[in-house]
């Protein structure tokens, strides 16, 4: 997160048959015997955790456009333009954009386009009678703030390539930060303060790992030697990244 601390995202959990056994979860068995489910349960979530995520600022979420539920949203201003807002949603829809229409005319537009801002939404459209007479329309990126009055002709072609440079640029921006914000460390000892820490597991180990917990830190994640996911615990190699949890 911005304040250097580490926070657990969506994970999964290998819940065994712990929870069968409490709710007496059974099946029969193809040997006809009664048994508990076992290794297809497990546990997965975000929640409201998100709302601290990295792309986040003062005004709520910054979602990266490949993971937003909403891509695009057009917001009529006025009634007078609800018909022109829906057909651009539809051109957007027909070009491969995940849009919407705030159809909310009689809400106070300052208020509908800040609920849209604390949601997140990659890319916001303003539209009303005046814009559709004069054939353009307001367009606003969720992640830095610009405000461009662009053509309404082709208007959704242009949002969906805006969309891939929104995705680009907020990718680079949180690979940079991330590589600022980490550390080569190669003793348990080096590990002080925020940010990533990444140490040689062999100089770690589960005795190292230990006296972190004692300090609020732990291991994020193993990665392999080829930057890729480790094969088993005793591959050769492997690099820890260590973090104070929040």
């Amino acid at each position: 997160m911005r304040d250097g601390k580490a926070l657990q995202m969506g994970t999964s959990h290998h819940l065994a048959d712990n929870f069968a056994k409490a709710f007496d979860i059974q099946f029969t068995a193809d040997d006809g015997e009664r048994r508990f489910c076992h290794d297809i349960m497990g546990c997965v979530g975000a929640g409201g955790r998100s709302a601290h995520y990295e792309p986040g600022d003062d005004r709520g979420l910054r979602l990266p456009p490949r993971v937003a539920p909403v891509q695009c949203v057009v917001l009529a201003i006025r009634e007078e333009a609800l018909e022109e807002s829906r057909r651009l949603v539809s051109a957007l829809q027909d070009a491969g954009v995940r849009a919407r229409l705030d159809d909310d005319v009689r809400a106070s537009f300052g208020r509908r386009a800040v609920d849209w801002e604390l949601k997140g939404v990659p890319v916001r459209v303003e539209l009303g009678p005046r814009d559709i007479e004069a054939g353009q329309a307001t367009v606003v990126r969720r992640d830095v703030g610009d405000k461009h009055t662009l053509p309404l002709s082709g208007l959704a072609n242009v949002v969906r390539d805006m969309l891939g440079q929104i995705q680009e640029s907020m990718l680079a921006d949180s690979r940079a930060r991330r590589e600022a914000s980490t550390t080569d460390v190669s003793s348990v000892d080096e590990v002080d303060g925020p940010g990533f820490f990444r140490i040689p597991w062999a100089n770690l180990g589960e005795e190292g790992e230990t006296a972190l917990a004692a300090r609020a830190y732990t291991v994020r994640c193993l990665v392999a030697g080829n930057g890729g996911v480790p094969e088993s615990d005793d591959e050769p190699n492997m690099i820890a990244y260590v973090a104070k949890a929040y």
